[in-house]
């Protein structure tokens, strides 16, 4: 899939989670970052919308039911 970067490890995307539609997907990583690609994603290095939000690792990523938001946790939320 094209959600890694160029100089990115595979373990730095931490979690992953489809639309309801299967239009979307959105990704977040071990530096904080949420970001939103057209699904699916296939060739390398696919083009997306990056977010920061949290300042450690985002734990879990999921979209809401009318996938309107999205919703994202860090190492850091209680």
């Amino acid at each position: 899939m094209g959600i890694w970067s160029r100089h990115a490890e595979k373990a730095d995307v931490t979690c992953a989670c489809v639309s309801h539609s299967g239009i979307s997907l959105v990704t977040g990583d071990d530096f904080g970052m949420v970001k939103l690609y057209d699904f699916p994603c296939p060739e390398k290095f696919a083009k997306h919308k990056r977010f920061l939000g949290h300042s450690p690792h985002v734990t879990n990523i999921r979209f809401t039911s009318g996938d309107r938001h999205v919703v994202s946790a860090g190492g850091d939320d209680c």
